[in-house]
């Protein structure tokens, strides 16, 4: 994710007010609404408004994707994070907002991989069909027809 300099440097100079660092933070919003971002501008502003730079998704699509259990405990330090940051102020809850859906979209690529590899595997074991896979549960085969008809009466 890649904030604008624009949204950056207001909510800098609007975190300003009153703290004891004014100056500094005002010479930093300044610098931010005129200049091309660096990282080091970047993660600096960050800090300044609580926000954890590393709490900021990368969201780029990479094929490694995390295990489940590392994508799990991931959602949850998101969900954490935007309990954390939900009364602060709009860049922090739009941060935490976007590394929740990142996070959750994240584990749900690995959810998704794992099913397509089951259900892969089972494909597989039936001699790479998926016909016939549900046959020994059905007592009494139905034909379409019959089929669609039972499902308008339910």
């Amino acid at each position: 994710m890649k904030l604008k300099n624009l949204q950056l440097g207001l909510a800098v100079a609007d975190a300003a007010v009153g703290n004891v660092r004014q100056t500094e933070m005002m010479q930093l919003a300044d610098f931010l609404l005129t200049h091309p971002t660096s990282k080091i501008h970047y993660e600096k502003a960050l800090w300044y408004l609580g926000i954890d730079p590393n709490s900021v998704p990368s969201e780029l699509w990479v094929a490694e994707v995390p295990d489940e259990a590392h994508g799990a405990a991931a959602l949850k330090d998101a969900i954490t994070l935007l309990n954390e940051q939900w009364s602060r102020h709009k860049l922090a809850r739009m941060v935490a907002v976007r590394n929740l859906a990142w996070q959750a979209t994240q584990l749900a690529r690995r959810l998704e991989q794992d099913a397509d590899a089951d259900a892969a595997a089972i494909v597989a074991k039936n001699g790479g069909s998926s016909a016939g896979l549900l046959r020994a549960f059905i007592v009494a085969p139905l034909t379409s027809a019959q089929l669609a008809a039972q499902q308008e009466t339910t």
